[in-house]
């Protein structure tokens, strides 16, 4: 007598965006059709992929159905990469709900006539050399402001549209950088896709994988809630990510989340591979 395989049902995460009044809902399933990008060859996001993106999404409360996020795959020479990219818009959003925000200049750096020169925007002038972008951001409670000047040549890939509007493109860098150095609480680990080099990934900064056994298939009727339930309740409650981690196993002492191994992910979300 044969038995049919019962499927596993989906890990689903529920939680209100920044910002927002209505709470969204994320699978696997969710992201892979309507928020990853494939890579160039073809492959798609695994669950551990898309797990590691819903759990940034929800720490950070990001909403990608809104475009403040979204899940960027590419080749690299050790296989496929996805990369959580947030949009320029999530960085302006958060700094315009803070009380403290009063406003921002920014702008390129050009040579011209053998003179470094500032000026704001990004039109380059005809005669000017393009070499990097700059911002400024202005807190109320701060006596002086948040300044960053950017090297074009350390972002400047020269494809897609850093090949069509560079200016444009390091001016954005620049502010992004500038908003995450004056609110590092609502902006902090939250990186554009012109900030990263093709070969990295912005949340690679990945503590030591622990040496762990990953355990078995969680039987899907048990009515333990798994370790990412109990991790997505704590943050519901109003504690952050550092707070949250606490109480789990000391394999998941990550102080970031975008610092989760793969198999420290996989242990979180209950055996998701």
């Amino acid at each position: 007598m044969s038995t049919a395989l019962i499927p596993k049902p989906e890990v689903a995460i529920e939680y209100t965006p920044f910002g927002s009044n209505d709470k969204i809902k994320l699978t696997a399933g969710i992201v892979r059709r309507f928020v990853a990008s494939k890579t160039a060859s073809g492959q798609e996001a695994s669950d551990t992929d898309c797990m590691k993106f819903m759990a940034l999404c929800k720490a950070r409360g990001l909403n990608p159905f809104e475009g403040d996020a979204f899940l960027q795959g590419y080749d690299s020479k050790d296989g496929p990469k996805f990369s959580l990219i947030t949009a320029h818009q999530a960085f302006l959003k958060r700094a315009e709900s803070n009380a403290e925000f009063d406003g921002m200049e920014s702008g390129v750096v050009v040579s011209r006539g053998g003179n470094i020169v500032e000026y704001e925007g990004d039109m380059v002038l005809d005669g000017d050399t393009l070499i990097g972008g700059w911002s400024r951001v202005f807190r109320r409670d701060r006596s002086k402001p948040t300044y960053r000047r950017l090297n074009l040549k350390t972002f400047n890939t020269g494809r897609s549209r850093w090949e069509k509007d560079p200016a444009g493109m390091i001016v954005k860098c620049a502010e992004a950088d500038g908003l995450r150095s004056a609110f590092p609480n609502s902006c902090g680990g939250m990186y554009m896709q012109g900030e990263i080099p093709r070969d990295e990934q912005p949340a690679l900064k990945r503590g030591a994988k622990p040496t762990i056994e990953l355990p078995a298939e969680v039987d899907s009727n048990a009515p333990e809630p798994t370790l990412f339930d109990r991790y997505c309740r704590m943050l519901d409650s109003g504690l952050n990510h550092s707070e949250a981690i606490k109480s789990l196993p000391e394999e998941l002492q990550m102080p970031t989340p975008e610092e989760l191994s793969e198999e420290a992910l996989a242990i979180l979300v209950g055996g998701v591979k």
